[in-house]
């Protein structure tokens, strides 16, 4: 790539100037810092190509081309929140990430969420807290970096309309209900509020906005909610100042709380979208790769107890599927190296001790082969 050539991603671009190297701007790279790309296993849709082109900027830079990235802490913060929702929810919806609703004008959802069938009890998933109230009915989840507009208001229920009409069509002869959408602002959007007659929902917490039934819309004020463990997930996708806040109460938090491990592990997952943020997780990065790993292991768990409510000749098959999903992820999450051959011997395998014996191993072996080796 030439100093002339430019390619663009999201909202923003990044290109070589000839001004001299300035690094990226906002908080994803300078000369003097260095900035870690997430695992390509994490990365959806547009969030792939967005990282592509990041990691494609970082290399010209390496070779000294001058780099300058546009607009970047919107999109940044579109992508922590997207994907920590995603993660998050994964054990009580079947979330889609970029959810197309309409082929013309290519329409997207930030997040669309089904709960799933066999979903586990509030009591096993705490962190979620408000989140999981939320996620019990089909929803969209556009979360905001910035209070939105009138305008942004009419484009999300455009979406929504949209996709009522798709899932309308999906599903007949069923006619489901318009699925809720749901708009996470950091900030009071008062005009917002008051064009559409959003009032405080009854039965939610304070800072919970619904306008009448019919729009099926609702507005979570991040600022204004209370600062108890129900809604700390959420304000970590609010201001820098909300999230410093709540990231203070996950860090006081004892080690037995069942709160704390699922939490901190998915801001370690997503820290690569918001650096300069979570620089402080880097301090400690065995504890919290330790972390991450009995975050999949507690997922793994969850899906054994919903696989239980399926038939009895399929127990055995799903808890051992279960486990080799749980022993990947990990393995993958303290970035051990997975041969093709390796992995296809985790996912054969149909003996629940030995899973057991590799997933214990996969805590603290230096190598993916080291692991299999305990059998």
């Amino acid at each position: 790539m030439t100093q002339n050539a430019s390619f663009s991603f999201l909202q923003g671009s990044c290109m070589t100037q000839n001004n001299p190297p300035a690094g990226l701007r906002g908080s994803c790279m300078t000369q003097n810092a260095a900035f870690s790309l997430p695992p390509k296993s994490l990365l959806v849709g547009r969030s792939a190509k967005f990282f592509s082109s990041l990691a494609a900027c970082r290399s010209l830079a390496k070779r000294g081309a001058p780099a300058t990235f546009l607009r970047p802490m919107a999109d940044l913060h579109d992508l922590f929140c997207k994907n920590l929702l995603f993660e998050a929810l994964e054990p009580v919806t079947r979330a889609e990430m970029e959810k197309p609703i309409a082929i013309l004008d290519a329409q997207y959802v930030d997040l669309y969420c089904e709960p799933l069938q066999e979903c586990p009890p509030p009591s096993e998933v705490a962190h979620l807290g408000l989140l999981f109230d939320i996620t019990r009915s089909r929803c969209l989840i556009e979360p905001f970096s910035s209070s939105p507009s009138i305008d942004d208001v009419d484009n999300n229920l455009r979406k929504q309309m949209a996709l009522h009409h798709l899932l309308r069509r999906e599903l007949r002869p069923d006619r489901p209900p318009k699925p809720a959408l749901w708009l996470l602002s950091p900030g009071r959007p008062s005009e917002a509020l008051s064009g559409f007659g959003l009032r405080p929902a009854p039965d939610w917490p304070v800072g919970v906005y619904a306008a009448p039934p019919s729009f099926a819309l609702f507005v979570v004020v991040l600022s204004e909610l209370p600062k108890s463990p129900e809604t700390r997930l959420l304000r970590l996708l609010g201001s820098p100042r909300e999230r410093k806040q709540a990231v203070s109460e996950l860090l006081s938090l004892p080690a037995s709380d069942p709160r704390r491990t699922p939490s901190l592990a998915l801001l370690w997952e997503f820290r690569y979208f918001l650096p300069h943020h979570f620089a402080f997780l880097e301090e400690d990065h065995a504890t919290m790769t330790k972390l991450r790993a009995e975050f999949e292991l507690f997922k793994a768990d969850l899906r054994h107890e919903g696989r239980k409510e399926g038939k009895a000749e399929g127990k055995a098959e799903g808890k051992a599927e279960g486990k080799a999903e749980a022993l990947l992820a990990v393995l993958t999450a303290r970035g051990l190296a997975l041969t093709d051959a390796l992995r296809a011997q985790i996912l054969s395998c149909q003996d629940l001790a030995t899973l057991d014996r590799w997933l214990a191993r996969a805590l603290t072996a230096q190598t993916a082969t080291d692991v299999l080796s305990a059998a």
